[in-house]
């Protein structure tokens, strides 16, 4: 150990010698952590820094210090958990039951901590994410980020073209119009849903897929609506460039993405701008 003495001088000390003990009379010890500042230094980068006993007389005046050298504690890093989750029907985006034959997310041995990172409604489908960091949130559903959602809707009737081109123009709703989008004709089927769709012997089914840019609420199912063809089932199949599909989750299961799956989820359209007034 080192003593440092006003004035810069020092002196070395055997370990465990009773210092302090021995002027405890007329000398107090407080104990503080230094740490080097550097223009140069780097923000989470580890410095060496010292423990020091420093010494004051009974006025206050600072007498000395006894420095040790003391191992930097290594940084504490926290991983981002980030989990998809193939939402069943009848099921709520949220932990709390409003009603008692309410299902909710808290049925399915999620984690305590997390939470749903936008939500799907009770009668939709499909790919769900839920994180224990708030970045991510705006990372997925702000706006200007334009980032991609793809849905794929059943919806009663054969979809027309002029429909199709109707969706992806934008479509007027009561209280805005919709962004651009992209909607086409979706050739592929699902399982049956369990309870089934509502079914009318005399009347088609067809599914549309769209790829949107926002989410307002209970959005495609009034885009397909509007434009004459009422959605009975949505499922949302990918968010950014995560599949639902690659991760083969029946509904109820959930998986905690590696890295690189997360990486596909940011994938982002380009930021958007908005005109001022």
């Amino acid at each position: 150990m080192i003593l440092v003495l006003k004035g810069g001088k020092t002196r070395s000390l055997a370990l465990g010698e009773p210092l302090v003990q021995r002027r405890a009379n007329r000398i107090g010890a407080r104990r503080q952590w230094l740490r080097p500042q550097s223009r140069n230094s780097q923000p989470g980068k580890q410095q060496d820094k010292q423990m020091a006993w420093m010494l004051h007389d009974e006025g206050g005046l600072f007498v000395g210090a006894i420095a040790l050298l003391a191992t930097p504690k290594p940084a504490r890093y926290h991983a981002t958990m980030l989990i998809a989750f193939h939402k069943p029907f009848d099921v709520l985006s949220q932990f709390t039951r409003e009603l008692p034959e309410h299902r909710t997310l808290a049925d399915f041995g999620l984690p305590s901590h997390v939470y749903p990172i936008g939500r799907l409604d009770r009668d939709s489908e499909g790919l769900l994410l839920l994180s224990d960091e708030a970045h991510w949130t705006d990372r997925l559903l702000n706006p200007r980020r334009g980032h991609p959602r793809m849905y794929r809707a059943q919806v009663e009737g054969l979809v027309t073209d002029q429909a199709l081109r109707h969706l992806s123009a934008g479509v007027k709703l009561k209280e805005f119009t919709t962004l651009p989008c992209t909607a086409t004709p979706f050739d592929g089927d699902y399982p049956p849903r369990d309870p089934p769709i509502r079914f009318r012997k005399a009347i088609p089914t067809s599914w549309i897929e769209l790829t949107l840019t926002e989410g307002k609420n209970r959005q495609v199912r009034r885009m397909t609506a509007a434009v004459g063809f009422p959605t009975l089932r949505l499922l949302r199949v990918k968010i950014g460039a995560l599949e639902l599909e690659s991760l083969a989750l029946s509904p109820g299961q959930w998986i905690e993405l590696s890295p690189e799956q997360q990486t596909k989820v940011i994938v982002q359209g380009e930021p958007r701008r908005y005109k001022t007034r």
